[in-house]
């Protein structure tokens, strides 16, 4: 269902560079705010959309929002939540807070994973002495900025996994409708994708673990 969004207040809670706020922007919100841990990316980012009067970039932590109650219509959380040590849940209940009734959550964090997990693995001990800007610097430009930034991750951020019914249970707990979304062959893992894959819960386990919620 295509939402008109000109009216929405929207928080990208662990913005990154800014991806989605610069999609969402062409649909005109009535604000976007940009949240994230690492001072140079806010910085980087308060720089990029200086020239937006409806963006506003933050400092802050994804363990505890700084917003509002029931202040956003819609909150983002895209494969941020898998690398914070706080339960899952926790933070489930803690991004629902800042729903407005009726808004709306899309969230991904990996699922338990299976053979993949120890591929993560073996990059975090092969890549444990070279610095991430090195690799940076060799792939930049080279690959999709998706898929070097799906490298950094496996070879530089620790994980926690979690299993499908549990993701879904603690979505159900916070949201009225949890819709899963099946992703996009060549680019996310999803049962959905690799649906002739018969070895895929050896190969993935749960996946990746993508939904959109309504409160």
């Amino acid at each position: 269902e295509e939402k008109n969004i000109k009216n929405w207040n929207i928080f990208d809670s662990g913005c990154g560079p800014g991806r989605y706020i610069n999609v969402l922007l062409k649909h005109n919100p009535l604000k976007c705010v940009g949240m994230d841990s690492g001072r140079d990316i806010v910085d980087a980012n308060r720089e990029r959309f200086a020239d937006y009067p409806n963006v506003e970039i933050k400092l802050g932590d994804c363990a505890s929002l700084q917003e509002d109650d029931s202040s956003c219509d819609f909150v983002i959380s895209n494969g941020v939540l898998h690398h914070l040590p706080n339960p899952i849940e926790d933070l489930i209940k803690e991004h629902s807070r800042i729903v407005k009734p009726s808004g709306y959550f899309f969230i991904f964090v990996v699922g338990e994973a299976g053979f993949d997990s120890e591929i993560r693995k073996f990059m975090r001990e092969f890549l444990y002495d070279i610095p991430v800007e090195a690799l940076y610097d060799v792939f930049a430009g080279r690959i999709s900025d998706m898929r070097l930034q799906g490298m950094l991750d496996y070879g530089y951020g620790e994980y926690q996994q979690t299993n499908r019914h549990s993701m879904e249970q603690w979505l159900s707990n916070s949201f009225s409708e949890i819709q899963r979304v099946p992703g996009i062959e060549g680019m996310d893992v999803t049962e959905e994708v690799f649906e002739n894959d018969m070895y895929f819960k050896y190969r993935f386990g749960s996946g990746d673990l993508r939904y959109l919620c309504r409160k």
